[in-house]
């Protein structure tokens, strides 16, 4: 499939006396926010280290852009710009002068991807500031521009938002939307957190144990950590044109059993139950359902309480 970007395939890692990866299977499409989440040491670094190239699996098949042999894997990564491990700047260095070096190290030609990565990672007016004197956030942004001086089809991030404050937290975010919504990258980026990436991901993988538990979408995640009021009555179906009638009320489901989910009214349950019962409908139980994403999480893993 040409809109297939990365393909794993059973990725097994064994070290002397453990198992990092344990038969990963991930798919990632054009065009995707692919969040990755795991605790930490669930396997995270070490499945972007062998998607990057820096370590070889075990066991698997890895394929980027559809190629999966020596030669296409070589080539697919130079597609690939990636953040796995933090990059060394020079600390005395501005961002321009740390970029030139590496563009001349890497051999890029147009000497212009240094200004044009800085842009994108909004970090053009540091002029001859110095590297040791950025905050934790320019220079969170100096390794994305990194990343993206080749102009990369996609971009790897292995917990790019650890230890930004909330102000840093939401400039990152406009930039990996940019860089996915204005440049066509399509991203690849880890977090033990699932809260991070809620707001900028459009796909999702779980990883617990070297093991991927779950993928899902956005839209899924939305829907199973929806909040509502489920409530138990005498006649669902006349429940609802009640709440339809009285409240305005059109966001709820008519579930079996004369049970329904309302999405309205979460913190006036008692107007509900008041409209309801003035109309001869017997309430027997309401209540408010819906994960956390903390919950979700947990329950992914296997580890609710």
């Amino acid at each position: 499939m040409k809109d297939m970007i990365l393909e794993c395939k059973s990725i097994t890692k064994q070290y002397p006396g453990t198992k990092a990866l344990d038969t990963v299977n991930m798919s990632i499409r054009r065009g995707d926010i692919y969040g990755f989440i795991g605790e930490n040491g669930a396997g995270k670094t070490t499945l972007l280290r062998v998607i990057s190239g820096l370590i070889t699996q075990s066991s698997g098949e890895v394929r980027l852009f559809g190629g999966s042999d020596e030669r296409e894997l070589a080539q697919g990564r130079k597609r690939m710009g990636c953040i796995v491990e933090g990059p060394a700047f020079f600390p005395n260095l501005t961002a321009r002068d740390n970029l030139e070096y590496y563009r001349i190290q890497r051999g890029f030609p147009d000497a212009d991807c240094i200004g044009k990565a800085l842009d994108k990672v909004r970090l053009t007016d540091t002029g001859k500031k110095k590297y040791s004197q950025f905050s934790l956030g320019m220079k969170q942004r100096m390794g994305v521009a990194l990343a993206i001086m080749g102009n990369p089809d996609f971009l790897i991030l292995d917990e790019p938002i650890n230890g930004l404050d909330p102000t840093g937290i939401v400039e990152f975010r406009d930039i990996i939307r940019s860089l996915n919504e204005e440049y066509g990258m399509t991203i690849l980026i880890s977090s033990h957190i699932l809260s991070e990436l809620e707001q900028v991901a459009k796909r999702y993988g779980i990883i617990h144990k070297g093991r991927l538990v779950k993928e899902f979408t956005g839209e899924q995640l939305e829907e199973d950590t929806r909040r509502c009021l489920q409530i138990k009555v005498s006649d669902a179906a006349m429940a609802a044109t009640v709440l339809e009638q009285t409240l305005g009320i059109s966001k709820y489901e008519i579930l079996p059993g004369n049970e329904l989910r309302v999405y309205e009214y979460l913190d006036n349950a008692s107007e509900v139950t008041f409209r309801l019962s003035s109309n001869q409908i017997r309430v027997t139980a309401i209540s408010e359902m819906g994960n956390t994403l903390e919950s979700y999480f947990l329950a992914a893993i296997g580890q609710n309480k």
